[in-house]
């Protein structure tokens, strides 16, 4: 999909999507200000970071900063907030020369979409942080 996107002449591109947390409620909404890559995909791909500027923009934009943890299967106790797919998708990022940020929901459990009106924010600070 990155790769898909460079083609199409995108340069930079935010994943909004969802992460489970052990201190933030369900509903809060979070920019990843750093991924730890603990999955497969984005050790094979050599990883990526955060892009700087965009993620201050989706802080501007009204997201909360938190370090996140990319994992294959959920249940790492150190991590605070966890996903499956941000490290992959910085890492697939880097590779393209594309800026990337992550964007998450926190939810109760993965599988469960967020509340409309979360979704709604996650797409309006996206786009506000895009331009």
């Amino acid at each position: 999909m990155v790769a898909d996107l460079a083609v199409l002449g995108a340069r930079r591109i935010v994943r909004v999507g969802t992460a489970v947390a052990q201190d933030l409620p369900p509903g809060e909404i979070v920019v990843a200000e750093s991924v730890s890559g603990h999955d497969g995909t984005s050790r094979a791909l050599g990883g990526g970071e955060p892009d700087p500027a965009l993620t201050t923009a989706l802080a501007d934009a009204g997201a909360r900063r938190a370090a996140l943890v990319s994992v294959d299967v959920l249940g790492n106790p150190a991590a605070q907030l966890a996903d499956l797919q941000s490290a992959a998708v910085l890492a697939a990022a880097a590779r393209a020369g594309l800026a990337a940020a992550s964007l998450v929901a926190v939810v109760e459990h993965l599988g469960i979409p967020p509340s409309a009106e979360t979704e709604q924010t996650l797409g309006r600070i996206a786009l506000a942080a895009l331009g």
